[in-house]
């Protein structure tokens, strides 16, 4: 994933600063961004899935994202459960982190 505008990191770093505010540390790792597309619950043949993963051709696309939503992630042994914490409509005025 690229972001030649910063749009991105931009928003990332008025996440951190909000989260900063609400007393949660900083995030010390540079940021990347990405997309998760798997989370695997055994390790067994993840070596191979990735090998395919890098041998696949992949044409480059672009999207439009409208929201960024907050997610809690759970995991247990019954599976991940997912919790939407909050939404923010992308384009709105910079107050929409408060």
């Amino acid at each position: 994933m690229s972001d030649p505008s910063s749009r991105l990191s931009e928003l990332y770093e008025r996440l951190e600063e909000e989260c900063a505010k609400k007393s949660f540390p900083k995030d010390v790792r540079p940021f990347h961004p990405h997309l998760t597309l798997a989370r695997l619950r055994k390790p067994q043949g993840t070596r191979a899935l990735a090998s395919a993963h890098k041998e696949m051709p992949f044409e480059p696309i672009e999207i439009s994202v409208a929201e960024l939503l907050v997610i809690r992630s759970e995991l247990s042994s019954e599976g991940s459960k997912y919790t939407v914490i909050s939404r923010h409509v992308l384009g709105a005025q910079p107050s929409c982190l408060q």
